[in-house]
């Protein structure tokens, strides 16, 4: 089932608040790469990416505090385009984008980055 954003909004710390979200999937390894569909949300104290889910709500959850990512951008090619993410020696890719200016998702994301810093 999809999750939801009331869903994320429950995985959330104490007075972290969402900014925006996005339809995506995230590229994973499992003996071979494949997407997991999810939302991807920046939030005010990091990015929280919430997996769509078989049996229950929460059985993917990736968190990347925005002090340990050291770049965030738009990867365009010949039909697509994709966030990618670098930080603490580990890599991530968001694909299947739902949305018609991710540009502004990656500015806001990089923005808060500074912020936070």
């Amino acid at each position: 089932m999809q999750v939801t954003t009331k869903q994320v909004r429950m995985m959330l710390r104490e007075n972290e608040q969402i900014l925006a979200t996005r339809r995506c999937a995230l590229i994973t390894y499992i003996f071979s790469f494949a997407p997991r569909p999810g939302i991807l949300a920046a939030t005010t104290d990091r990015l929280v990416f919430v997996g769509d889910y078989l049996t229950k709500p929460g059985e993917l959850v990736e968190t990347y505090d925005y002090q340990t990512i050291e770049k965030f951008q738009l990867k365009k090619h010949l039909f697509k385009k994709h966030f990618f993410l670098k930080g603490n020696g580990d890599q991530a890719q968001f694909k299947y984008l739902s949305d018609s200016q991710p540009q502004a998702f990656v500015e806001l994301v990089n923005a808060q980055r500074k912020h936070v810093r």
